[in-house]
């Protein structure tokens, strides 16, 4: 009869490599870490992803965000964490106003582009105009749950307001709804008429920016709009330049768009 020490020594499965693969399936150390993290406060979640390096470029990018305020999280690992949040979690965290971090606040982004009732979206956009400080906050608003009607009539009241950052919002909700449809004419001309306090550099980007998007879906509304002289001269040039730059317009049209920007430019002189 063999002795316990012979048996043990004659039982393979459990031995070597193959012990440690089960070791290492029934302790996850990366499974681990990422449970505890999920019970740690959001913010401290968010922390746990920073990154020095990043958060140096996102910061060169974003000039008018304080660079402390950047941590340099991946957009990516923000949608891990909003994936895990609670409801009750989710309305602490947008509750908790203004945030520590810039990265809280693409958190809160993401948080309010999952609303659908129109009211509710409409009332937690305004509060949170304190915290949109920068493009790289706004753009990322889409509010994709609700209906065209609802987001452009909420945008309509965003490019009356001094805000600049409130008149990006509209013109972005124009940009994203308007151009495809049958009414596409009555929304961009109220987006060329919004000045916010004054017509500044990012509000000409994004004006053309619509224009282009035009320019793909209506390209009829968008040569009469190119073509007129009443429009500012610097927003339909940014357009030609984006609608050049774009991959869904044809080279035809972009040879006459190129045709145009140089008559636009001789015109200065």
């Amino acid at each position: 009869m063999k002795t316990h020490a012979e048996k043990e020594q004659g039982h393979e499965p459990m031995c070597g490599h193959v012990y440690e693969q089960v070791y290492e399936q029934a302790h996850d150390p990366v499974q681990e870490l990422d449970e505890t993290r999920e019970r740690l406060p959001i913010r401290t979640q968010i922390e746990a992803y920073a990154n020095p390096r990043r958060a140096a470029f996102s910061a060169s990018l974003t000039p008018t965000i304080d660079s402390s305020r950047v941590l340099g999280v991946r957009v990516g690992d923000l949608d891990a964490i909003k994936k895990k949040m609670t409801p009750v979690q989710k309305t602490a965290f947008l509750q908790e106003k203004p945030h520590l971090y810039y990265e809280e606040d693409l958190l809160h982004v993401r948080l309010l582009n999952e609303l659908r009732d129109p009211q509710e979206a409409r009332s937690a956009a305004e509060d949170f105009l304190c915290a949109c400080t920068s493009w790289a906050i706004t753009d990322g608003l889409s509010f994709r749950y609700l209906s065209d009607e609802d987001l452009l009539s909420m945008a309509s009241d965003f490019l009356q307001n001094e805000n600049e950052y409130a008149v990006r919002l509209g013109l972005l909700w124009i940009l994203k709804r308007a151009p495809k449809r049958p009414d596409a004419r009555q929304w961009v001309d109220l987006a060329l008429q919004a000045k916010g306090q004054n017509d500044t550099k990012q509000l000409i980007d994004i004006k053309g920016w619509m224009l282009c998007e035009v320019m793909i879906y209506k390209p009829d509304l968008a040569w009469s709009i190119l073509e007129d002289p009443a429009i500012s001269r610097d927003v339909r040039l940014r357009a030609i330049a984006k609608c050049v730059e774009s991959l869904r317009i044809s080279n035809d049209d972009k040879e006459k768009l190129r045709a145009l920007r140089k008559k636009l430019k001789e015109a200065k002189r």
